[in-house]
């Protein structure tokens, strides 16, 4: 063989080896999770315009990109009759991407060909458990509270145990015979989740509330979700409901659904009485129904988003707590509720 010969052949192995290496690393597969429902959007913005939306799954691309606050899928990895050049944006709180991930399923979602839903990993009722993706460095750390016993929950002027309500498990929660006994505008409810320091991030869960017996006429079913909790198990940030009041004959008793509050100082009361109607709005209740809230928090900002909604249900620009707020989560009821909770999630 002649040496240009044996020069040509090196030299078309060389590139022939290349070529199958990055043939190779374009086909990698990276297991991308969606963690909630969510959008998918033309850009990366909470303003584009909707393309679908994705149920909780798991499924495989080979291309994937952060993008801000978003993360940027090439459509035809999801829905085989798109452009291999068009591309989708999902809220990166809403996904985690995992190489290392190998058990997949089809996407789901509301326009594509369904899938079955990513199977979840087996928890001790009560425990904290990461996602299945958050090995991931560039997955956000979820910590799931499946609130099916009492471990690691503290009880504060409220019962608290496990209960079935309407065919799913979780906890129930009512006021205690001693605190009974206490002035109301002493009286905090609460459920402290233990181990928890949150400042920003999401908070996702189900919970359902209804007046009890011998409840007082105002009594609404009040339940909700409070954060930034302090020591005093007084100061906090709160969302709640009033599900009676969803589908009351009274429309301003339904402009009262849904309440934002920051005790000690900010009661329901004095933020109506000076600020009517910017702390509170109109959602869809029914009364002792399993009812889906996702709450951010930003800095000094924070959304309710009720039964899965793509809009929130409340918008708040000044949370009392302000900038630097922090603090544990409790579960929130008020004088008068049977409430219950379960699957609570928390994303940094």
């Amino acid at each position: 063989m002649s040496r240009r010969l044996a020069l040509l052949c090196a030299l078309v192995t060389s590139f022939t080896v290349s070529a199958a290496r990055e043939a190779r690393a374009q086909a990698r597969k990276v297991a991308v999770t969606i963690l909630r429902r969510t959008a998918v959007r033309t850009a990366p913005s909470t303003g584009a315009p909707t393309i679908a939306f994705l149920n909780p799954s798991t499924f495989e691309v080979t291309q994937v990109r952060e993008a801000g606050e978003f993360v940027r899928l090439v459509l035809n990895q999801i829905d085989r009759r798109r452009s291999a050049s068009e591309y989708g944006y999902i809220a990166a709180v809403d996904v985690a991407v995992d190489s290392g991930t190998t058990e997949t399923v089809p996407v789901q979602t509301d326009t594509l060909a369904r899938g079955r839903p990513a199977p979840a990993a087996p928890t001790r009722p009560g425990a904290v458990v990461p996602s299945p993706a958050t090995a991931s460095a560039q997955a956000p750390q979820v910590r799931h509270y499946a609130l099916e016993s009492t471990a690691g929950l503290r009880a504060h002027n409220v019962t608290v145990e496990p209960a079935t309500h309407v065919g799913k498990r979780g906890v129930r929660v009512a006021i205690s015979d001693e605190a009974r006994q206490l002035p109301l505008d002493q009286l905090e409810e609460l459920v402290v989740i233990e181990g928890t320091d949150f400042t920003n991030g999401v908070i996702e869960a189900e919970l359902a509330g209804a007046p009890g017996p011998n409840a007082g006429e105002g009594a609404r079913g009040f339940v909700g979700i409070a954060f930034r909790m302090q020591p005093d198990l007084k100061t906090y940030d709160a969302f709640y409901l009033r599900p009676t009041n969803g589908r009351a004959d009274d429309q301003e008793r339904r402009n009262h659904s849904a309440q934002y509050i920051s005790h000690p100082d900010w009661p329901w009361s004095r933020l109506r009485k000076e600020t009517p109607g910017r702390y509170e709005a109109y959602v869809d209740l029914v009364p002792d129904a399993w009812t889906p809230i996702r709450i951010e928090v930003r800095g000094t900002k924070a959304r309710l988003f009720v039964n899965g909604q793509s809009q929130p249900t409340l918008i708040v620009n000044d949370l009392k707590t302000g900038e630097q707020g922090r603090g544990a989560i409790a579960l929130w009821i008020d004088p008068g509720t049977i409430a219950h909770f379960r699957n609570l999630r928390v994303l940094p």
